[in-house]
């Protein structure tokens, strides 16, 4: 989002945290007006939260901002120098991209601490006029509270993340067959049942088609102690997955490039409803089939407007649109042209249009 207001002429801050203990700036490139200003990582305070909060005002206090977008309400070093624009009367956006009263944060806390994000997840938000969202979930979660300046702008491609491979230039890269079927599944991400729907869509395909292989960032033995992965899955179609490990940025064209389709499973619970995670738009920039369950959440409901998704009530029926999916070239061509479209769609480039006519209500 920073990186595409810098490319239509704004001035643009961006205050991120780092992962190192050191404080320091990066200028995005000589042509933007981007300025990337990573808040150190402290070892006390809740991991250095509240410090980095701290740190936050005094760019709220000392640097002159049209808009100060602010990203989540809950953590500390959002919600600390959130209070203070309030307070100095900043023009203020609020982002909010999750459910965090579905979260396990939430339901794994004590009283006081599910007393907190409430109050930052309901209370806090209601005191702002401007309000940019992931969903539409969230977008009637907030009117409900009575908010109406809310713009849904869901997380876009970006197109400089990296540059398409061709499947043939792809697949010569990582030492992978010409011939071979390839589904890929990436992500950080596999709680709340998300492991299993994967696994026993991925063990579906399997029965239909022995030779799909399935490439994963993650062991699946490393999730054989949720029961129902141990005992509901056929541990045979172990052998069909291969295990990537972590996919470097430099690394994620040519596993984009090399995969046939992208298999991302999500569930219908309140959190995935609330959130458009942001690895649907690195499966985009690759130009790549997305297989996803038909549940009422953003990620499907957005992606299924342009008819670029292999989709199913529940496993089975995923699997047997990916099996079509490679056994009709023509249903193929005309799903990896949609990718193409939808991918320019939902750029950044071209979200951030709307938002800049919000930005212009911001009072």
């Amino acid at each position: 989002m920073a990186r595409a207001l810098a490319k239509k002429g704004h001035c643009v801050d961006l205050l991120i945290s780092s992962r190192e203990t050191s404080f320091f700036v990066k200028k995005e490139n000589k042509t933007l007006n981007l300025s990337v200003f990573k808040l150190p990582r402290f070892g006390f305070l809740d991991n250095g939260r509240i410090l980095r909060g701290i740190m936050a005002c005094f760019f709220v206090i000392f640097r002159k901002y049209n808009i100060v977008h602010i990203f989540e309400s809950v953590q500390f070093e959002t919600n600390i120098p959130l209070v203070l624009c309030k307070v100095l009367r900043k023009k203020v956006v609020l982002d909010i991209g999750d459910d965090w009263l579905d979260s396990p944060t939430y339901h794994g806390s004590n009283w006081a601490i599910r007393r907190y994000i409430r109050f930052c997840d309901l209370k806090l938000p209601a005191k702002f006029n401007f309000l940019t969202v992931t969903s539409e979930f969230l977008k009637n979660k907030y009117n409900s509270l009575g908010k109406k300046n809310i713009l849904k702008i869901v997380n876009g491609v970006d197109l400089s993340q990296f540059k398409s491979m061709s499947k043939e230039k792809a697949r010569e890269a990582l030492g992978i067959p010409s011939k071979d079927k390839i589904i890929l599944s990436f992500g950080n991400t596999y709680e709340g049942g998300r492991a299993y729907l994967l696994l026993k869509t991925f063990e579906h395909i399997y029965n239909l088609d022995n030779s799909i292989k399935l490439y994963f960032n993650m062991d699946p033995n490393n999730y054989l102690n949720d029961s129902r992965i141990k005992e509901g899955i056929n541990r045979n179609v172990f052998e069909n997955i291969k295990v990537t490990g972590y996919i470097t940025k430099e690394k994620l064209a040519e596993y984009l490039g090399a995969s046939d389709v992208i298999l991302f499973l999500t569930g219908s619970r309140d959190a995935e409803k609330a959130c458009f995670p942001i690895r649907i738009g690195t499966y985009l920039n690759g130009e790549r089939v997305i297989a996803i369950d038909k549940t009422d959440n953003e990620a499907y409901n957005t992606l299924a407007r342009y008819n670029c998704v292999l989709s199913g009530e529940g496993p089975q029926a995923i699997a047997k649109k990916v099996i079509d999916f490679f056994n009709d070239e023509l249903l193929r061509h005309k799903l990896e042209e949609n990718v193409v479209i939808a991918k320019k769609e939902l750029s950044w480039d071209n979200l951030i249009l709307e938002l800049l006519e919000f930005y212009k209500q911001v009072k």
